[in-house]
């Protein structure tokens, strides 16, 4: 998995350990993966691979999760190249292929 913020150049890649643990994504110090933004929460979002699938889970955050299907999305099931955006765009998550 590949989670890209607003420009191209800042992007990170999750392997499949990460995703088994689960990572969770916010401000807060304690969170596996730190945003300075504003638009994202103290905790936004949690990913975990379940069963062979990513699923995205929106903790109640301020600014959301959205795909092209729901725009207010609380759980997301990201399958190869389907992605997921969260806090108004700061970051978006993509399963797969990342360009």
């Amino acid at each position: 998995m590949t989670v890209l913020g607003r420009r191209d150049h800042e992007r990170l890649r999750l392997g499949s350990e990460a995703l088994r643990r689960g990572v969770i994504f916010g401000r807060y110090s304690r969170c596996d993966t730190v945003f300075t933004d504003e638009n994202i929460s103290r905790v936004h979002l949690l990913v975990i691979e379940v069963d062979d699938e990513v699923v995205g889970v929106d903790t109640c955050s301020t600014n959301g999760v959205s795909t092209d299907e729901d725009p207010d999305a609380r759980v997301v099931m990201l399958g190869r190249g389907e992605r997921a955006t969260f806090a108004d765009g700061v970051a978006t998550l993509r399963l797969g292929d990342a360009s």
